[in-house]
């Protein structure tokens, strides 16, 4: 497929384009790659949960499509992880996930 033509497709993106922390990480003498385990759409925003086995770390990730500017929200008790992917706004600002 060509550049034109990903970019023609509505919805598209690659996570490791704009996270800082997706793709090939070293955590502990481990090399693994983030896995996303869920992702969703709300409004213009493109929403991932992304997972790192090699630490067990998991993230929400939000993407505003239009714009391109993003934020992640890290989870900090796992049990919590759909709630914070399905409400990540009431998770920003320092409450704890």
């Amino acid at each position: 497929m060509t550049s034109t033509a990903a970019q023609a497709r509505k919805g598209f993106w690659n996570p490791r384009e704009w996270l800082p922390r997706a793709g090939v990480l070293r955590s502990m003498g481990c090399y693994t790659t983030t896995r996303e385990l869920a992702s969703r759409r709300s409004g213009a925003d493109e929403i991932l949960l992304l997972w790192n086995p090699c630490d067990g770390r998991v993230e929400v990730a939000v993407r505003d499509i239009a714009t391109g500017v993003g934020f992640h929200v890290r989870v900090a008790a796992p049990a919590h992880a759909l709630d914070v992917f399905h409400h990540v706004y009431a998770y920003v600002g320092g409450q704890d996930g």
